[in-house]
């Protein structure tokens, strides 16, 4: 298990974590990386999980989904819109991973659980992924959409 981010923005909370993984037996297994470039460990990674109590619209799904990996995340923000999709969405996507409740461990691991055991499922929710965010998510659409609002704000 990866954990990717930073780790100075909670030191006490990030010296738990590893208090816990050391506890656990758990070095060879969870490996703290800090602040990097996401897009550098994507091709790596099988499913996303973002555990975050308070979010607004997670550019790590964005860049997740683009490239087709599903995603796991509690429900926060925009994470239910990204991984279930809007409602305005036509024609109607898969579900792109799941959403977990908030301090639900378990539920979370039984949602990646189920990503990393049944192929067909994390192919599914890879592709739903992938086909949401390059069509709901395109800079150059976020772009004109926002150029839109300008123009129509200052002619006003």
């Amino acid at each position: 298990m990866w954990i990717i981010g930073p780790t100075d923005e909670d030191k006490p909370y990030y010296l738990e974590c590893m208090e816990l993984v050391l506890k656990n037996e758990l070095q060879k297994t969870v490996k703290f990386f800090g602040k990097v470039s996401v897009s550098d460990y994507l091709p790596e990674i099988d499913v996303l999980v973002l555990t975050s109590i308070s979010e607004a619209q997670p550019l790590v799904i964005l860049e997740a989904g683009s490239i087709g990996i599903p995603c796991v995340a509690t429900d926060v923000g925009s994470c239910s819109e990204l991984i279930f999709g809007r409602s305005d969405e036509n024609p109607k996507l898969e579900a792109g991973g799941d959403i977990c409740s908030l301090f639900a461990p378990h539920e979370i691991a039984e949602s990646v659980h189920r990503l990393l055991t049944e192929k067909d499922y994390h192919e599914k929710c890879g592709r739903a992924m992938r086909e949401r965010i390059n069509k709901y998510y395109d800079i150059a659409d976020q772009d004109r959409q926002y150029k839109e609002i300008y123009r129509n704000l200052m002619e006003k």
